[in-house]
């Protein structure tokens, strides 16, 4: 038997039940059973041998436990360098997003909807605030913040943009107030310039060229690499260029809210802190960020931190409290 994250959005209680299930068959029937799996506690409850996996390499296999312990593996999940925070400057006082009580599902409209993905997510963002959202696959992270950005609507709950009721807004007028995203996996047009994959993040300020002229430079500022690759297809960029030009198309729009969605994804450790390095000189000039992130990397430019597992936050603390040791036992269920 062949299982793909099998507990993909399931509850505690559902993946224990699971788990007893799934030991249950394999005595019954002798089940020879493959699984992949993100949910480390749950893979040493059931299974005799374990592959590790990163990036396309085996980085460590064997039994659950002493892989679950092997360094490897910790810098896998959690990335490297995870031992120092910076504790933000000064950010204003108020709130400028409040989430409250969010549940969101996926399926089509008019048809049954999945379980759960996000259940009573409530959380709240400072002006000039940047808030990392950790977690593994599956945790509901990307979610989260494509609710925020109007991608998904959700079942219940609300969100409150500077005293607004966001909840029904469509994507398009969201933008139009302030919050832009930048999607996991960059998603450039790689048919396209940079300088037009720029001018389509300012497409509601299209007619407005000295806008656009302003706004391309203060991207240039920012991102002094992509200053001489205007006229270069965006899709013959190595990966963290087309990371910054992704960055650089969101704020285009002018944005008050940055979502930032897996910014490291692919990238070399180095050109990672790079473009963290030049998302904080963002927010440092007063647009609030919220960073999604599955390692520990960010936490040197975050001022708060929420860790979700399974569609709940199960951790709310200033990065400086969210350390190494807290996120792994999230993370590998291993004592700290």
């Amino acid at each position: 038997v062949l299982l793909d994250e099998p507990t993909s959005g399931m509850g505690p209680g559902e993946s224990a039940e699971f788990a007893t299930l799934l030991l249950e068959l394999r005595r019954t029937f002798g089940l020879t059973v493959l699984m992949i799996e993100h949910h480390v506690p749950l893979v040493c409850s059931v299974c005799d041998h374990v592959y590790c996996l990163n990036f396309g390499r085996t980085v460590a296999d064997g039994p659950a436990e002493e892989v679950r312990a092997h360094p490897a593996v910790v810098e896998a999940y959690l990335g490297e360098d995870a031992s120092s925070w910076l504790i933000g400057g000064e950010m204003g006082q108020e709130r400028l997003i409040q989430v409250e009580n969010l549940r969101v599902s996926y399926g089509a409209a008019g048809h049954p909807r999945g379980p759960p993905v996000l259940r009573d997510v409530s959380f709240e963002v400072l002006e000039r605030e940047r808030l990392l959202l950790l977690g593994l696959n599956g945790a509901g992270k990307t979610t989260t913040v494509a609710t925020l950005a109007g991608l998904l609507q959700p079942e219940s709950g609300s969100i409150i943009f500077d005293g607004q009721d966001i909840t029904d807004l469509p994507a398009a007028e969201r933008v139009a107030l302030g919050i832009s995203l930048v999607p996991e996996g960059r998603q450039v047009f790689p048919g396209l310039s940079v300088d037009q994959n720029l001018r389509l993040g300012a497409w509601m300020h299209r007619h407005e060229s000295d806008r656009i002229a302003q706004r391309r430079q203060r991207v240039m500022t920012v991102f002094p690499q992509l200053a001489s690759r205007g006229g270069q297809l965006a899709g013959t960029l190595s990966g963290g260029e087309q990371q910054m030009l992704a960055i650089g198309r969101a704020l285009m729009a002018g944005p008050r809210l940055l979502l930032v969605d897996e910014a490291s994804l692919g990238l070399s450790p180095g050109i990672v802190q790079a473009v963290f390095s030049m998302v904080d000189q963002i927010n440092a000039e007063g647009v609030t960020v919220i960073l999604v992130e599955q390692g520990t990397a960010a936490l040197r430019y975050a001022d708060r931190t929420l860790i979700l597992e399974r569609g709940q936050i199960v951790h709310r603390g200033t990065a400086a409290e969210t350390d190494q040791a807290s996120v792994r036992q999230r993370y590998l269920g291993a004592p700290a």
